[in-house]
C-alpha cells in the first residue's frame, strides 16, 4: 500500500503544472537550506574558535600574572638621607621603587623629602637611637634610654614634622634602645597612633624592635641585607648576590644601602640587569606585615 500510495501521488502530481511548481519551489528550498548550513557551520566554527582564542588569551594573562607574583622581590631602603644634599638629590633620581629615609634635624630634609614623594618615593624617618657603644654619637634627636617618656616623644614628635610626608620610620644606629621593650613601646604607641610603618634596620641581633611592633599591632618588616658595610664595589656586588638568592628562597629581600658613591655606581647598574633577569624592585610598604 504505501507504494502504490507514492506512485499515485507522484503520477497525480506529473500530470499538473501546479504541483510541477510546487515540486521545484521544495527543491529549490532545500537547495538553499543545504547551501546554509555549512554557511550556519561555518560561523559557529567562526565563532567557537573565537571564543577560545579569548580562552587562550585569558588563560595566557593569568598565567603571566601567576609568573608576576612569583617573582622575587627585592625592596631597597637608602638611609642616611639629607645632611649631604648632593648625595641625596642622586638617591632621588633613582626609580621611585626605591625607598629613601631621611635623617631629621637636617636643614635640607624637608625640602628634599618633598622632593622625593613628589617623585613617587616612599619616605621613612631615619631615627638616630643610643647604640650599645657610647663613645659612638647617633647625631642630634637621637633616642637615649636616659630619656623620660615625655622627652622620647618629644623628640619623636619633632622629626614627623622635620620628614613631613614620611610613611614610616627605621633606626640609625640603635643597638642599645632596640634592645628595650618599654623604649621601643613608647615608639610603637606613637607609630600605631599615625598609622605608620616600622622598618627594623637590625643593628643588633638582639632587637625587640619587629616583636613589639607586631605586639602593638604596627605594620613592620626587617632589613635582611646591608649591602655597604664593606664599600668596596666588589663587595657591594656580593651583597647584591646574597640579596638575590634570599629573595629566591623567601620570596622577599629587605636591602638597606647607604648614599656612598659606590653603592649608587653598583645600584645603577645591577637595576637594569635585576628586572631583565626577574627579580621586582617594590617600594617598602609593599612587604610590610
Amino acid at each position: 500500500m504505501i507504494k502504490q500510495q507514492a506512485t499515485s501521488y507522484t503520477y497525480r502530481c506529473s500530470k499538473h503544472l501546479f504541483c510541477k511548481g510546487i515540486s521545484y519551489f521544495s527543491v529549490g528550498i532545500l537547495l538553499l537550506v543545504g547551501a546554509g548550513i555549512p554557511l550556519s557551520m561555518g560561523l559557529a566554527e567562526d565563532e567557537d574558535g573565537s571564543d577560545r582564542r579569548t580562552a587562550t588569551q585569558a588563560s595566557l594573562e593569568e598565567k603571566n600574572l601567576g609568573r608576576t607574583a612569583l617573582r622575587p622581590r627585592i625592596a631597597i631602603v637608602i638611609d642616611d638621607l639629607g645632611p649631604n644634599r648632593v648625595l641625596t638629590e642622586r638617591a632621588i633620581l633613582l626609580p621611585s621603587s626605591i625607598s629613601l629615609a631621611f635623617l631629621p634635624n637636617s636643614q635640607t630634609s624637608a625640602d628634599l623629602t618633598t622632593r622625593a614623594i613628589k617623585d613617587g618615593h616612599e619616605v621613612l624617618i631615619h631615627m638616630p637611637m643610643e647604640p650599645l657603644d657610647s663613645s659612638v654619637d647617633p647625631g642630634p634627636s637621637a633616642l637615649l634610654l636616659t630619656m623620660t617618656f615625655q622627652e622620647v616623644l618629644h623628640q619623636l614628635r619633632l622629626a614627623f614634622t622635620q620628614v613631613p610626608g614620611a610613611i614610616g620610620l627605621n633606626n640609625h644606629m640603635g643597638s642599645k634602645f632596640t634592645q628595650d621593650e618599654n623604649a621601643m613601646a613608647t615608639l610603637m604607641g606613637e607609630l600605631k597612633a599615625r598609622d605608620m610603618i616600622f622598618l627594623d634596620s637590625r643593628t643588633t641581633p638582639a632587637t625587640k624592635g619587629s616583636i613589639v611592633a607586631r605586639e602593638r599591632k604596627v605594620k613592620t618588616i626587617s632589613r635582611n641585607i646591608f649591602l655597604d658595610n664593606d664599600r668596596s664595589t666588589i663587595a657591594i656586588r656580593k651583597q647584591f648576590f646574597l640579596a638575590e638568592e634570599f629573595a629566591r628562597k623567601n620570596g622577599v629581600a629587605v636591602v638597606i644601602g647607604h648614599p656612598y658613591p659606590e653603592t649608587f655606581l653598583v645600584l645603577e647598574e645591577w637595576i637594569p640587569d635585576a628586572v631583565m633577569r626577574g627579580y621586582t624592585l617594590v617600594q617598602i610598604s609593599a612587604v610590610v606585615e
